[in-house]
């Protein structure tokens, strides 16, 4: 398998086929994987990955896949032609703001989508609050839960409270 991505759904899939016997390659665009993570925890990851089998090429991309009588034929940037009989794109998410009506609303978001929010959780819109992975902040599910805990505490509390992006 050819795992294209390299955050935390592309690495965990890539040591969750290695460990059932999978010949596994992960490829991604950046100079390493897990790019919002602890740079020590990062490598010490990639390293242990590398060292149980496992091929990661980063500073590459996927620019073609196409069919073979025996499996896929994948076309990189950087590294060539690759062989695999099974491609997994992991390459994260747009936020989901179509249809929303908050360009109607005038709500700012950037251009992938993403609502753009200060240190508190507001849209440059008085009375509208984004959280989660509909702004540009990290999209992880404890990252989302402490973001709602800290709007709570703010908005409901009276306990102005910013979610710590450095914690993570």
């Amino acid at each position: 398998i050819v795992i294209a991505g390299g955050g935390y759904i592309a690495v965990e899939f890539a040591n969750i086929f290695h460990g059932l016997g999978v010949a596994t390659t992960l490829i991604y665009r950046g100079a390493e994987i897990l790019s919002r993570f602890d740079e020590d925890l990062r490598r010490g990851l990639h390293e242990a990955m590398v060292a149980k089998g496992i091929r990661i090429l980063c500073h590459d991309a996927l620019q073609q896949v196409s069919n073979a009588e025996d499996g896929l034929v994948l076309e990189t940037l950087n590294n060539g032609t690759l062989q695999a009989g099974v491609v997994m794109l992991a390459l994260g998410r747009d936020p989901n703001t179509e249809g929303l009506g908050l360009e109607a609303a005038g709500v700012a978001m950037d251009e992938r989508g993403a609502v753009i929010v200060d240190d508190y959780s507001r849209t440059n819109v008085e009375n509208i609050y984004a959280l989660g992975d509909v702004t540009n902040r990290v999209q992880l599910t404890p990252v989302a839960i402490h973001e709602a805990m800290c709007f709570i505490e703010t908005e409901y509390k009276n306990n102005p409270t910013r979610p710590d992006q450095n914690l993570l």
